[in-house]
Formats: structure tokens, C-alpha cells, sequence
């Protein structure tokens, strides 16, 4: 059958695809949501912010079951969320364009398995 981490790498490339589409479909979307959030005023609610928790939310949910089941080991689901999405919004500005067909792909694996050059599912430990 199908492991829970199969399922829950499945689930987040497809998130990932999803973030990655719309935000190369609208290229300046992202600096208009930066530049609102830095001229917002202090106190007051950034209107992003309630898509920002619930795509936070929506990749906890997919790593939860993960852990309950012990296929996967996260420490702090919360963290390793925020850490996917702060990197990939780095990857949405920063990233080559065209972009690999791959790319959502390899963010995941890279994500769930580290990203060093180790035996796929295998990770080497070396001395810092």
C-alpha cells in the first residue's frame, strides 16, 4: 500500500505546484502583498494575513497524520510549515525562470529528506 509519507509528499508537491502557478501567473502579486504589509498600519489586520494562517494550517494538517502515525518525525509541525513556506516564497522571488518542471518536486524531497547529496530516503550525517 501506499506509506503515509507518500501520501503526505503527494499532497504537498501539489501544494507547492498550486503556490508556484499562481504566483508565475501574477508575477507582481507578491511585491504588491510585501509593499501592503510594510505600509499597513500598526495594529491593524493585513488582509493577506488570513490566507498566509490557513496556508499554514493547510500544510500542518498534512504533516500531522504523518507524525501521528510515526512515518514521519517532525519536532515542530508549525516550524517545519513556516520554514516550507518562507522558503518557497524565497524560490517565488529569487528562483530561476523559467522554472524546472521539477521544481515542486524536488522542494519536498528536499524539505521532507534535507538536501544534501546522501542516499535518496538514506540521510549522511557529517561533522560540521
Amino acid at each position: 500500500g501506499v506509506s503515509q509519507t507518500e501520501g503526505v509528499r503527494a499532497h504537498l508537491v501539489a501544494i507547492v505546484e498550486a503556490i508556484l502557478t499562481f504566483f508565475d501567473a501574477q508575477p507582481h502579486l507578491l511585491d504588491l502583498i510585501q509593499r501592503a504589509e510594510v505600509r499597513r498600519e500598526a495594529g491593524k489586520a493585513f488582509p493577506w494575513q488570513t490566507v498566509r494562517h490557513q496556508s499554514l494550517h493547510l500544510v500542518e494538517d498534512i504533516l500531522q497524520p504523518g507524525n501521528a502515525s510515526g512515518d514521519l518525525d517532525i519536532a515542530d509541525t508549525e516550524l517545519a510549515a513556516w520554514l516550507l513556506l518562507g522558503g518557497l516564497r524565497a524560490v517565488v522571488r529569487f528562483g530561476q525562470q523559467p522554472r524546472p518542471a521539477d521544481l515542486a518536486q524536488r522542494i519536498v524531497d528536499g524539505f521532507l529528506h534535507g538536501v544534501h547529496k546522501g542516499h535518496e530516503g538514506c540521510p549522511q550525517t557529517r561533522p560540521l
